[in-house]
């Protein structure tokens, strides 16, 4: 078979699996069957998932992939520089971002459009540099056929972009085509790797496939990960060899998936996980039947070479080779080191497998680091790559734009959800506040009754009369109260609207409260002074009275007094039993003080008791 063409296939795995599947070209580039290259013979190429970012590229710069060893290195750095961008969280960011206009217009637009793919495309044209297919597979002379599988999730049937034409292989193994080479070469490859748990299927209908006439495109395709339907892409190539019986010849199989082990502490509780778990277990189950299929088959000579062969002797350590079969298959940063143990583990598994064959290689094998620290060092990389991390999600500067919104977004949001509570619990203080007041509302008619029943019990009905009339009054004057300070909040209100420029007078710093200044009692007096006040008299005002008072022989209780919303209105001093002097006096006092405009009256409240006067006074 050695005059047959090559067929190559390009597994599934994410950017693990393209760092790995370059490595395998590496070794094609560098042995001969008969008097060519490897890769000079290669007649078809069907790429799945991540082997299909590698594959677009190849087909792209297939010059750089032929030429010498500078052209390929270039074509190396590329690689590397897409794998470096972190395309996982670039995606999330954005799709964040764009979620609420994306929705809106696809409540206006005929055609949906999915954000989380869309920008996959968008991360593929960095390194395809938004390329058509037509373009690419006319660019550069003769090349391979290639073929980037994916599935229609609505049918589940294969699907490829094949060439310059898009094909839906039937369940009844017919095949519908149509042209495609108007599209990006980065919308094929967006469609074989949108992994479902990552990212939801790339709708494709009759519009974007410029109205086809095969009536088997009316509907809209729903395109997801091909590896969905087979993550090794060899049942393409049955298919078209089915068809084409002059491809058979030789049937190089790139297998990077993963080894399929669950560690014993993983319980699947999560969906991510779960979906992903699910996955594997049909993905194993198809790609071990498609390698048994492959090795019974009579009609080709067929080369596996996997991430798990062990290569005894090769350039990297055995316990290296072992971890980096368990490397994360993911779309997130592959750090320059990792992706040099990949490629090199992909080269080295060739290489082996080639060697089995008889092809020769030309060119020295590659030597690596072979001392304990180097090998501990690679051993370490390769490790820290097993897990799946988010950490850069919010961190990565290098993308700093989206990240500087989200960061906005999240601040904003934040200071939103913190002035709320605020409200909330400011809101809660003043609900309580006016429970409290109520409460103490409830207490003193619960005394003003009490006294009632006393005195109508003990036969005083004129104090019984007395004190319900008192009740009574300071009922209409809380009425009156709380009806002034709407007023007064509606007055506050419009005094707080900006004036006209003409009209605005000049700032002025508040002036301090003047001194407060009371008269002595002619005698000492050793009844007890309470004051209640409210209005727009300040603590700070009735501290100064209360200093005052004290300063002249008053016997204030405490520094201060009470702010009680029942107060306004009032300015009266309230006594009981023979107090009425006293009451004269210390009213005489407080309005030496000129405290508020309105003079304090005396009032008889036998409620307040022999030994106490009452302070009432508002402004």
């Amino acid at each position: 078979m050695a005059d047959n063409p090559i067929s190559l296939c390009l597994s599934g795995g994410g950017l693990r699996a393209t760092l790995f599947h370059l490595g395998v070209v590496r070794a094609l580039r560098e042995h001969k069957m008969g008097d060519a290259r490897l890769i000079d013979r290669i007649g078809e190429v069907y790429a799945v998932s991540g082997g299909s970012i590698l594959a677009a590229h190849m087909l792209l710069k297939w010059d750089l992939y032929t030429g010498d060893d500078d052209a390929f290195a270039e074509a190396q750095r590329e690689i590397y520089a897409l794998a470096q961008r972190n395309i996982r969280d670039r995606v999330l960011r954005r799709a964040v971002l764009s979620a609420i206009p994306i929705r809106l217009r696809n409540l206006v637009s005929g055609s949906p459009l999915c954000g989380r793919t869309h920008w996959l495309m968008g991360e593929y044209d960095h390194l395809l540099k938004k390329a058509r297919i037509d373009e690419a597979v006319e660019a550069h002379g003769p090349k391979p056929r290639f073929h980037f599988l994916s599935t229609n999730f609505r049918t589940g049937e294969l699907c490829s972009f094949s060439g310059n034409s898009f094909e839906v292989e039937g369940h009844d193994g017919g095949l519908s085509a149509t042209s495609c080479g108007h599209l990006t070469l980065s919308r094929a490859v967006a469609a074989s790797s949108a992994f479902p748990p990552m990212f939801p299927p790339m709708l494709l209908d009759d519009k974007l496939l410029a109205r086809p006439r095969d009536n088997a495109f009316l509907l809209p395709l729903q395109l997801s990960d091909g590896g969905v339907y087979d993550n090794l892409g060899i049942e393409k190539f049955w298919r078209n060899l089915d068809r084409d019986p002059g491809l058979a010849g030789t049937l190089i199989v790139s297998n990077a998936g993963s080894p399929f082990r669950a560690e014993a502490s993983r319980t699947f509780s999560g969906i991510f996980s779960r979906n992903i778990r699910a996955s594997d277990i049909l993905m194993r189950r198809i790609g071990k039947d498609s390698e048994a299929e492959i090795a019974a088959s009579e009609r080709v000579d067929d080369v596996v070479v996997s991430l798990t062969d062990a290569v005894p002797g090769g350039p990297l350590d055995p316990a290296v080779q072992q971890t980096l079969r368990l490397v994360r298959t993911d779309l997130d940063r592959f750090r320059p080191e990792l992706a040099d143990l990949l490629v090199e583990q992909g080269a080295a598994a060739a290489t082996q497998r080639f060697a089995k064959r008889g092809w020769e290689q030309s060119g020295p094998p590659p030597s690596w680091p072979g001392d304990a620290a180097a090998r501990q060092r690679q051993k370490d990389i390769a490790s820290r790559a097993e897990a799946r991390s988010f950490v850069s999600l919010p961190f990565d500067w290098r993308d700093w734009k989206p990240l500087l919104a989200l960061w906005v977004i999240a601040g904003v949001m934040a200071w939103t959800a913190l002035s709320l509570g605020q409200a909330y619990f400011a809101a809660k203080a003043a609900r309580n506040a006016a429970q409290q007041e109520t409460i103490a509302l409830l207490g003193q008619q619960s005394d003003k009754l009490a006294a009632v029943t006393d005195a109508l019990r003990n036969g005083r009905i004129e104090q019984a009369r007395e004190i319900l009339a008192i009740a009574i009054s300071e009922t209409q004057k809380e009425q009156e109260t709380k009806e002034q300070e709407v007023k007064d909040q509606a007055i506050a209100d419009a005094s707080l609207l900006p004036l006209p420029a003409a009209e605005a007078p000049p700032l002025a710093a508040p002036a301090p409260p003047p001194p407060v200044k009371t008269q002595a009692p002619a005698v000492p007096s050793p009844l007890r002074v309470y004051i209640q006040f409210a209005g727009r008299l300040t603590r700070e005002q009735i501290e100064g009275l209360n200093r005052s008072l004290k300063a002249n022989g008053w016997n204030t209780q405490g520094d201060s007094g009470e702010r009680i919303a029942s107060a306004y209105g009032f300015n009266e001093v309230r006594y009981g039993g023979n107090n009425a002097a006293a009451a004269a006096q210390l009213a005489a006092a407080i309005n030496a003080s000129k405290l508020t405009s309105r003079k304090l009256r005396t009032v008889r409240v036998q409620i307040v008791g022999d030994r106490n006067l009452e302070v009432w006074i508002s402004k």
